[in-house]
C-alpha cells in the first residue's frame, strides 16, 4: 500500500485512540522509514491489545529497529 511514514503516524494514532479488538498488524513493504517506525513504537508503549506486528520490507536503520524491538 506504500502509506509510508505519514501512514504510519495515521496507524500510530488509531493505535493510541481507538484500538480495542486489533491484535495482528502487517506494515511489510509499506515503504515507511525510521520516522514513521518510531511513531508505531510509541503507539505500542500505551497499547496492549496488539500482540504482533509485522514490519518486514521498510526501509529502517538499525538504530530505529531497536526501539520497537527493545
Amino acid at each position: 500500500n506504500r502509506i509510508r511514514d505519514d501512514g504510519a503516524k495515521s496507524i500510530a494514532e488509531s493505535l493510541l485512540y481507538s484500538n480495542t479488538n486489533l491484535e495482528k498488524l502487517s506494515l511489510k513493504f509499506n515503504n515507511i522509514n525510521n520516522e514513521g517506525l518510531c511513531h508505531i513504537a510509541d503507539a505500542l508503549t500505551i497499547n496492549t491489545t496488539l500482540n504482533f506486528i509485522y514490519v518486514w520490507g521498510n526501509k529502517f536503520e538499525n538504530k530505529s529497529s531497536e526501539v520497537i524491538f527493545f
